[in-house]
């Protein structure tokens, strides 16, 4: 901690030179984390603590950020502690995050795909557990409109709805999330979206349509016959993925730090492009899971998150996939490793 400790002190002494620079000042940024002398496990104290070597504050949104075209306070530590209590966290009763396939699955990407997402949501959120519905629902009743391709794109209320209302069997279910090939959109006044959630129901859908690299040549996510190419299409399915589950934990979007919590507009945003959750994210979900508090550890969640990765890594290479077309997967396992070692020291 007091390695930590030390850097907080150090940058508040920054903040009214980078509070032109920053979305929020350094000061609210490191404030966000809450009181962490409450976090009696010295390494999870250390990890919730702001360290700017491995999460920088966030700057001020560029014309068509996110940022700059929704309003958004933040939610800090505190906020959350004291909205989320139970039953509003999961707890023995309801420890289950429920992976709900919409459409085809049976053939090309999807098929290859789910197993890793499954293992990859399990390491994100341990003591969770996961489970995917055997049979994926049907998308024959969901209002759906053409997107610019010509391929239909489907209205998120009618996923909800059918999330709802053909899944209530499983009780422990904590919260649904859809997954689908389709593309998605909210509203008529929107072109679409990667996914949405709704936390107070906690059920959520994403999509993935417009992570493929090949979606803009036109090519259906269904068409797309192998693998080789979707490294980059792969992590941004587990990074929107476990995004719109922690909005059913309650997380709102972050404001502070470069964190898998910002909101994002699309390829071109300056936020939202990081695997990781900042400190004060990472705090929130520590506290939702603390009903599965015997033998969990952050090092221990990173350790499985490596774990998960590294194992997609050696996929792709058996694949003969170049390193190249992996830079931010392996980019993402050398941030894992570093911050493990500093955790570990």
């Amino acid at each position: 901690c007091g390695r930590s400790c030390s850097v907080a002190v150090r940058m508040a002494s920054k903040t009214t030179k980078e509070r032109s620079r920053t979305f929020k000042s350094v000061e609210e940024c490191f404030a966000a984390a809450g009181r962490l002398e409450e976090e009696s496990n010295p390494v999870t104290r250390t990890a919730c603590t702001p360290d700017l070597e491995f999460f920088k504050v966030l700057g001020l949104p560029r014309r068509g950020d996110w940022l700059s075209e929704h309003k958004e306070v933040g939610q800090t530590y505190s906020t959350y502690q004291r909205r989320m209590k139970p039953p509003m966290t999961p707890s023995k009763h309801t420890d289950t995050i429920l992976l709900v396939p919409f459409g085809d699955f049976a053939e090309g990407v999807a098929k290859n795909f789910l197993p890793l997402l499954l293992e990859y949501c399990q390491a994100f959120f341990p003591g969770m557990s996961v489970e995917c519905v055997e049979k994926p629902l049907s998308l024959a009743k969901a209002k759906k409109r053409q997107n610019d391709f010509g391929h239909d794109q489907y209205l998120i209320a009618d996923l909800f709805e059918a999330l709802n209302t053909q899944t209530r069997s499983y009780r422990k279910a904590y919260c649904r999330l859809g997954i689908t090939l389709e593309d998605i959109y909210p509203g008529e006044e929107w072109n679409y979206v990667f996914g949405q959630a709704k936390p107070m129901e906690r059920v959520g859908v994403f999509s993935f349509a417009r992570h493929s690299p090949f979606f803009y040549q036109g090519l259906h996510a269904s068409q797309v016959p192998t693998l080789k190419d979707g490294a980059g299409w792969l992590r941004a399915c587990m990074r929107t993925m476990v995004h719109e589950t922690c909005h059913m934990f309650g997380i709102l979007h972050c404001v502070y730090f470069h964190c898998l919590m910002n909101g994002n507009n699309g390829p071109g945003d300056s936020a939202g492009r990081s695997s990781f959750l900042c400190p004060v994210c990472l705090r929130k979900v520590w506290l939702a899971l603390s009903f599965a508090a015997d033998g969990r550890s952050v090092l221990s969640r990173y350790q499985a998150i490596l774990q998960v990765m590294q194992q997609m890594a050696v996929s792709f290479r058996e694949m003969e996939v170049p390193d190249e077309e992996m830079a931010e997967v392996l980019a993402d396992l050398g941030w894992l490793e570093k911050r493990m070692a500093t955790l570990s020291a």
